[in-house]
């Protein structure tokens, strides 16, 4: 898989919550931790239209 690198700014408070998530839960980085969120956030959204898409048959 190829990936690309991205650039991201957070308010310190909230890149701490991030990291005491990816202590909390055994992540091994904030980048493994942020993959699966967005990884979770597009799946969410694909089955949300998904869904859109069914009601209007």
């Amino acid at each position: 898989m190829v990936t690309e690198m991205i650039s991201l700014k957070l308010e310190d408070s909230f890149l701490d919550n991030v990291d005491e998530i990816v202590k909390k839960e055994g992540y091994q980085s904030r980048t493994e931790f942020i993959r699966n969120a967005l990884r979770e956030k597009v799946e969410a959204a694909k089955l949300r239209q998904a869904m859109l898409e069914i009601s209007h048959l």
